[in-house]
C-alpha cells in the first residue's frame, strides 16, 4: 500500500491538476472564440436590420411626403420607434401598422414598393425619367440611413405618435377628435397624437 505523501503519488496528483487546468484553459479559450463570433454575427445582424429599416423608412417617406422632405423621414421614424417600443414589434411590423396599404402595395403609386437599395428602376415605374429620379432616391435612402443611425435631429418639439396631412388632421377634428400637435418644423406632414 502506497503512502499519500509518496513522491510518485504527488507527481500523479500534479499531473492530474495540470491536466484539469489545461482542460479548463481550452474550454475558456473556446468560449472566448464563440463569444467573439456571436458578437460579430450580432453586429452583422444589427447592421442588416438597420439597412432594412432604412429602406423601409425611405420608401415610406417617399410615399408619404415625396422626394424632397427629409424632415418627414425623422418624423415618420419617431412614430415607428414609438410603435416598436409601445407594441413590442419589429420596425418592419411598425411600418405595416402605420401604413397598412403601403405594406400591401395597395397604393396608387405601386412603384414605391419597388424602390430598392440598388436603386434599380422599379418594374411599375411610370413614364417619367428614372435617371432623373434615381439620384433623389439615393439621397433619400442615404438620409434614411442617417436617421435610423440616430444621426439626425428631430424636427419635432414633442414626440409624435402619428403623422398625417393637414387635411387628415382637419378631417379628424371635424369628426370630434382632439389633436395634440408635436410642433414639427419643416415637414410636409404634421406630427402629433390624437386624444
Amino acid at each position: 500500500m502506497r503512502r499519500l505523501d509518496h513522491p510518485e503519488v504527488r507527481r500523479a496528483q500534479r499531473r492530474e491538476l495540470w491536466a484539469e487546468l489545461l482542460a479548463a484553459g481550452i474550454i475558456f479559450a473556446a468560449m472566448l472564440v464563440m463569444a467573439s463570433a456571436m458578437q460579430s454575427c450580432a453586429g452583422h445582424a444589427s447592421a442588416q436590420l438597420d439597412e432594412d429599416d432604412a429602406l423601409i423608412l425611405a420608401r415610406l417617406t417617399v410615399h408619404e411626403s415625396g422626394w424632397d422632405s427629409p424632415a418627414d423621414a425623422v418624423l415618420i421614424h419617431q412614430v415607428l420607434l414609438g410603435i416598436v417600443e409601445r407594441d413590442g414589434v419589429s420596425y418592419a411590423r411598425a411600418a405595416e401598422l402605420a401604413a397598412p396599404r403601403l405594406a400591401r402595395c395597395a397604393v396608387a403609386r405601386r412603384w414605391v414598393c419597388g424602390l430598392d437599395a440598388g436603386a434599380t428602376r422599379p418594374a411599375s415605374w411610370p413614364l417619367a425619367s428614372w435617371e432623373r429620379h434615381r439620384p433623389r432616391w439615393l439621397a433619400m435612402l442615404e438620409h434614411a440611413r442617417a436617421v435610423v443611425a440616430g444621426e439626425v435631429e428631430s424636427p419635432c418639439a414633442d414626440a409624435p405618435r402619428t403623422w398625417g396631412s393637414r387635411e387628415d388632421v382637419l378631417r379628424g377634428i371635424r369628426r370630434g377628435r382632439e389633436w395634440v400637435d408635436a410642433r414639427c418644423r419643416g415637414t410636409a406632414n404634421v406630427g402629433g397624437r390624437w386624444r
